[in-house]
């Protein structure tokens, strides 16, 4: 075998074998949260309290208020705050909860965790996560009907990453 034959078969055992380690670590779980991390998931009712039984117990109904409009003081409808979490989070994921006739159900999540806070719109200060659920057409519990996006109270189930202080 040729000096550059001999270089691409190392070249391909090479590839091969850090590609091997990498699915090996994947499927291991060798991205969990380190000694320094806390990781949260919660079942959140539209009343923005905790289903006990599916949430961990990094998170209380406590650290979660119903958002409220800045002018009026009204409750906002939708809009979830997360306060005094134990930990600073650093990345959330949130799924609406589609269950109980409700097929259309759309959540977002918006983390400040910057130093100072920048805020979020809807929330009090201090406030270091927000999710917000919108109905596709409008109306909780309704499948049909014309494409008239709002935000509605709807469950919703997140997981939070974070620092611990």
């Amino acid at each position: 075998m040729t000096s550059s034959g001999r270089f691409w078969l190392a070249a391909v055992v090479f590839v091969l074998v850090v590609g091997i380690a990498g699915v090996a670590v994947a499927a291991t779980g060798g991205h969990k949260a380190g000694p320094q991390e806390s990781v949260a998931f919660a079942n959140v009712l539209e009343n923005g309290t905790l289903q006990v039984g599916n949430s961990s117990d990094n998170l209380a109904d406590a650290n979660i208020t119903k958002g409220r409009d800045a002018m009026t003081g009204q409750p906002l409808p939708g809009v979830y705050c997360f306060n005094n979490l134990p930990f600073l989070p650093s990345n959330a994921v949130v799924a609406g909860d589609n269950s109980f006739g409700n097929n259309d159900t759309i959540a977002s999540v918006a983390i400040d965790n910057a130093t100072p806070r920048e805020g979020l719109a809807g929330c009090p200060d201090g406030s270091t996560l927000r999710v917000r659920t919108l109905d596709a057409n409008g109306a909780a519990g309704s499948n049909g009907g014309p494409y008239a996006p709002a935000l509605v109270d709807h469950r919703f189930v997140i997981w939070i990453r974070g620092d611990r202080p």
